[in-house]
């Protein structure tokens, strides 16, 4: 909920940079557990996680509201959310043959590669760090959607 109530609060004027930096945020948590750190620590870190988690997604949601036309907006979330919700079975297939095979802490600190993998290439694309900057606007200089209009509070 704590991300969820900065979103609304704060626009980050690089949201691409912001989404991955928040959704980085979950490395916290796979070190405290991979080093089977305090739980209070532990806490602290899943409390980080959802925030970050939070931030991001309604962060996400609203650049691509802002973005992307209404004409193509439902079928860009579509394919977003099929995206991003295709694989997890397979994850969760695989996540025990992995810990019986790696061990636990080895299973934690591969996650924990992965994910830092994944926060890191995507910000080498200027095109990721920059969106959101901006409203997409047609060629002749008009929003592409009816709420880039709204877009423009608390831009930093």
């Amino acid at each position: 909920m704590a991300g969820g109530i900065l979103a609304a609060r704060w626009t980050p004027r690089n949201a691409g940079t912001a989404v991955i930096c928040a959704n980085a945020a979950a490395g916290l948590q796979l070190a405290c557990l991979a080093y089977a750190a305090p739980v209070p620590l532990i806490g602290l870190a899943a409390f980080a996680t959802g925030a970050g988690y939070a931030f991001g997604g309604v962060v996400w949601i609203s650049t691509l509201q802002r973005n992307v036309p209404n004409e193509t907006l439902g079928r860009v979330l579509s394919l977003d959310m099929l995206s991003s919700y295709a694989l997890m079975p397979l994850g969760v297939a695989a996540a025990p043959v992995m810990v019986n095979t790696l061990g636990s802490r080895m299973f934690l600190l591969a996650a924990l590669t992965a994910l830092l993998t994944a926060t890191v290439l995507p910000l080498f694309f200027q095109d990721v760090r920059m969106m959101g900057n901006a409203p997409l606007t047609t060629s002749r200089g008009t929003p592409t959607n009816s709420n880039s209009q709204h877009a423009q509070r608390h831009v930093l």
